[in-house]
């Protein structure tokens, strides 16, 4: 099975061959990163079937792993190579099938844009570190993969680069997931400390963790996950990469770079496992994700916006159940949002390049003009609401069976809260779009390249939730079916958040005016759109005093540090030029006066060297008679 290999090679091969190509060559030659990722879809559709039907003995026994030891670390070999298991083999799916749907509608998405070749090229890359951070034996290397896709996500969300919103959204991501980032490099540093090593095999079933220890390092992991999944508080850089294309939005910022840090928790779930502090705290972090997360898409009109703070809600419901215990819901829902999530972003595209607005306020009448975009969006949407037999339903509800099942009665509450939330705000979004009268004229649907990856996301969210069953037996854990009562509350509960929802967007002849109830909401409101002060008190506590202390620092640099060093270098000058002076005027003055004292006495006298025997006669006579009158005179 060395194919494996190749599935992230191929992604990566297409990024090697477009970077160093010239701009209009880039972008004429987008086939190639289109290639990468339909090769590695095919290998990851060969690579599925190779591990199907899966069962617990894969789960714990890889199906194949190939390695080799880069060096020792203390006589500890370090060894680093790709493994294929049930979970690798799923995740194999969704990247594969979201990239290539994504790369096929940016050809209709991003064909005006001047630097697209550019973008295919990160697009690669992304999916190629994604596929390595999966396909990877050992905590190390899922931790490179998981850099290289922290530095896609910041060129992508900075693709425009030259507007502000833009370049600062991409700082503002970097910056905050990199501070989840730091404590996952901590937490490897004592992995390595306490188990010796970074394969998945030694440290998670070979090495016998205590309570201590495993609290540490799963605390660790877990704020590293909370950084890339967007966890409260290390939520506020989401919202804003939605600057960034929105094709990339659908691929990296809802479907498969945030649920990476699902991914590691769910890998490291049998550390976790061994300390209740930390699956505690996991659990406690979702539920609060969830709630806020949902509220705060509640208030947006920014379509993009409301799907960002979904999108962190949902990542929350996934955070719940890996906090109850069960990596298999986290996972299942991590699979059905996926293909949903990034459909309703890929319809918030078609709808952004028709009205040329993110602004829902402006938006309306669309599903008149827009039919395959409704139908597909429409789709997307009561999977996200959690509506029967659309796959949203599924995985939810088998969240709040885990839940139910181990006596979580706090968590079901906040997370069927959640879920109201979750129907209220989906049915703001779809009849402030879809329904009532059209604002602006011309509306046209999207290009084909843009259609067809919608519906083909659309059909796999129609009936990816039959399938779940037979997705719990490949992960080698158990997905029952529906439980009634569980279904029947989760529905209703869903259903009285869409009516909630209808009744103040959707009702016929209702002008869309909610200042009323904005005004009887009053200060909730006012918290909940002001994003519950995360930002605020970031803004306030964090960066104005950095940029406060760094401007000190600046000063101080400027003003003492390099006075000094300007000060030592002005004194040095001037005593080089002082030495100088001495050197030039009092040393070169005596050797150079020296040497013209003699080259003038050597003019003088060669004056008398006229070669005529007469002259040095005279001359001889006249040195002898003054010889003769020194004798004399000196007696």
């Amino acid at each position: 099975m060395g194919y494996v290999f190749a599935i992230p090679l191929l992604p990566a091969l297409a990024f090697v061959l477009l970077v160093p190509m010239s701009r209009a060559v880039r972008n004429r030659a987008r086939w190639i990163s289109l290639a990468g990722i339909l090769g590695a879809l095919a290998l990851s559709i060969a690579a599925f079937a190779a591990v199907w039907p899966g069962g617990h003995e894969l789960a714990e026994e890889p199906l194949w792993h190939q390695s080799f030891t880069l060096g020792t670390i203390g006589g500890i070999p370090l060894d680093m190579g790709f493994q294929l298991d049930p979970i690798a083999a799923a995740m194999l799916i969704v990247i594969t099938v979201v990239g290539a749907c994504v790369q096929i509608y940016s050809l209709g998405y991003m064909h005006r844009e001047e630097r697209v070749g550019w973008y295919f090229a990160v697009l690669s890359l992304f999916t190629a570190a994604m596929l390595t951070l999966v396909l990877a034996d050992n905590f190390l290397l899922l931790y490179l993969a998981w850099e290289v896709m922290g530095l896609c996500s910041y060129l992508l969300i900075g693709f425009w680069h030259e507007r502000e919103a833009p370049r600062k959204a991409s700082m503002k991501a970097f910056m905050t997931t990199r501070v989840g980032d730091v404590g996952f490099a901590i937490g490897l540093f004592a992995m390595w400390n306490i188990a010796g090593s970074f394969s998945f095999s030694q440290v998670l079933h070979e090495h016998a963790w205590t309570a201590p220890a495993a609290t540490l390092v799963s605390l660790l992991l877990l704020f590293g996950a909370m950084g890339k999944s967007a966890q409260v508080p290390l939520h506020v850089w989401l919202p804003d990469a939605m600057a960034g294309p929105t094709p990339a939005s659908a691929l990296i910022h809802a479907a498969t770079m945030v649920a990476a840090g699902v991914y590691l928790v769910a890998r490291a779930m049998p550390i976790f496992e061994a300390s209740p502090t930390a699956i505690g705290l996991t659990l406690a972090v979702g539920a609060t994700t969830a709630l806020l997360g949902g509220l705060m898409a509640a208030v947006q009109h920014d379509i993009k916006k409301v799907l960002a703070y979904s999108t962190i809600s949902q990542l929350g419901y996934m955070f719940v159940a890996l906090g109850a215990g069960s990596m298999v819901a986290g996972m299942y829902h991590l699979v059905t949002h996926a293909f949903f999530k990034s459909l309703l972003f890929l319809g918030a595209g078609v709808i952004i390049h028709a009205y040329h607005t993110q602004d829902m306020r402006e938006m309306g009448g669309l599903r008149r003009y827009l039919p395959w975009t409704t139908a597909t969006f429409t789709v997307g949407s009561l999977a996200l609401a959690g509506i029967f037999p659309f796959s949203g339903f599924w995985s939810k509800d088998e969240i709040l069976t885990v839940l139910l099942h181990e006596h979580h009665y706090f968590a079901l509450v906040v997370s069927l809260l959640a879920a109201f939330v979750t129907a209220f705000y989906v049915a703001r979004l779809w009849f402030r779009v879809f329904a009532g009268p059209h604002q602006a004229d011309e509306l046209h649907e999207g290009h084909r390249e843009m259609i067809g990856p919608m519906v083909l996301l659309a059909g796999i969210t129609a009936v990816i939730g039959f399938a779940g069953p037979a997705l719990g037996d490949f992960f080698g854990h158990k997905i029952p079916w529906p439980d009634p009562l569980t279904a029947g509350v989760s529905s209703a509960v869903a259903l009285s958040g869409l009516t909630l929802g209808w009744w103040a967007y959707g009702r016929p002849n209702l002008v869309l005016n909610t200042r009323s109830l904005k005004q009887r909401a009053n200060y909730a409101y006012d918290i909940i759109a002001q994003k519950f002060y995360f930002d605020v008190t970031y803004e306030f506590f964090l960066i104005r005093p950095f940029m406060r202390l760094a401007a000190w620092a600046a000063d101080f640099d400027l003003k003492r540090v390099d006075g000094v060093v300007n000060g030592v270098a002005s004194g040095w000058r001037a005593l080089a030029d002082a030495s100088w002076t001495f050197d030039r005027r009092v040393i070169d003055g005596a050797v150079n006066g020296a040497a013209a004292l003699a080259n003038d006495l050597g003019a003088r006298v060669r004056r008398i060297q006229t070669g005529k025997i007469q002259t040095y006669q005279r001359l001889a006579v006249f040195s002898l008679v003054l010889l003769m009158l020194w004798i004399v005179v000196k007696g």
